[in-house]
Parts: structure tokens; C-alpha cells; sequence
């Protein structure tokens, strides 16, 4: 079994690989790395603390979308160019080739087994991702009629003193 340093560093190089290929830009291509490392070191931990795969997925994917977001505030970029390569790790290819491979050899209780399983994963992946996102949205919402509303209290005062002069 690889260490986790080794692990780290793969999906490092993987997610940065990835950012590369759609363009991101290079000055947070090292966040971007460190998100989908955090991620994959994060779902590794889960899966051999007898999480079941689908929750420790969605964990991880709760934890690069709120990284994402942070990030995404911190460097003044979208949090999708932090997100949607943060979660190329997770993405559960080896579970669509084990699912082709035991079609192919004829084993379809098997390979329904584990196409479920793969479906579940990704599904909770989106899942934790939608989770994240929406709370972040309602946030700024939030704050955003916040400040308006302090700034209307601000102007009607105004309009208050001015009935005054």
C-alpha cells in the first residue's frame, strides 16, 4: 500500500495536471493541487476508518467545495476553478472499468453490483458538491441583503434629517 505522502502527492500532480488541461490559471494552479490532494488524502482516511464509501466521498467532496470556496473568496476566482478539478480524484473511474470488465466476462451480478456502488459514489460526490455550493450561495445572499438593508436604514436616516433642514 502506497504511504499517504506518496498518495497525497500523486493527486496533487493529478488535479494540477487537470486544472492545466482546462486552462486554469497558473498562479493558483498550487491551491488547486493542494484542494484535490486534501480531498483524495481526506476520502483515503474515511474508506480505511470503515466509512462506507459512498459517505466518505461525499465527505470529501463537501471538504474540496467548502476549500473551493474559501479559496475561491481568498484569490477573488470562481470556486469552479478550485472545485471541478478538486474532485478528479475522487471520481470513481476503477469502478466503471471493474463494472466493463465483469461485463465483458459475463459476470452481470457482479458487474451490477458494482455499477450501483459506482453510481452511489458519484452520487454522492455531486451530492456533498451541491450541499456546499448551495449553503455558500445562501450565505451571500445573505449578507449581500444585509448590507442592503443597513444601507437603506442608512438612507432613510438621511431622508429623515432632511426634512429638517
Amino acid at each position: 500500500m502506497m504511504t499517504y505522502g506518496l498518495q497525497f502527492l500523486g493527486a496533487f500532480v493529478a488535479t494540477v495536471g487537470f486544472a492545466i488541461f482546462f486552462n486554469a490559471p497558473r498562479k493558483i494552479l498550487p491551491w488547486v493541487g493542494l484542494v484535490g490532494a486534501i480531498g483524495w488524502i481526506l476520502s483515503v482516511l474515511l474508506i480505511q476508518n470503515d466509512t462506507g464509501s459512498a459517505w466518505a466521498y461525499m465527505i470529501a467532496s463537501m471538504a474540496v467545495a467548502f476549500i473551493a470556496e474559501v479559496l475561491a473568496v481568498r484569490t477573488k476566482n470562481p470556486s469552479t476553478l478550485f472545485s471541478i478539478p478538486g474532485i478528479y480524484p475522487l471520481v470513481p473511474g476503477y469502478g466503471l472499468y471493474q463494472t466493463m470488465y465483469y461485463f465483458t466476462i459475463h459476470d452481470v451480478s457482479l458487474a451490477a453490483q458494482t455499477l450501483l456502488q459506482t453510481l452511489g459514489n458519484a452520487g454522492a460526490i455531486a451530492l456533498g458538491i451541491i450541499v456546499i455550493t448551495s449553503l455558500s450561495s445562501i450565505r451571500k445572499k445573505w449578507i449581500n441583503n444585509k448590507q442592503t438593508d443597513k444601507k437603506q436604514k442608512e438612507k432613510e436616516l438621511e431622508d429623515s434629517y432632511s426634512i429638517f433642514e
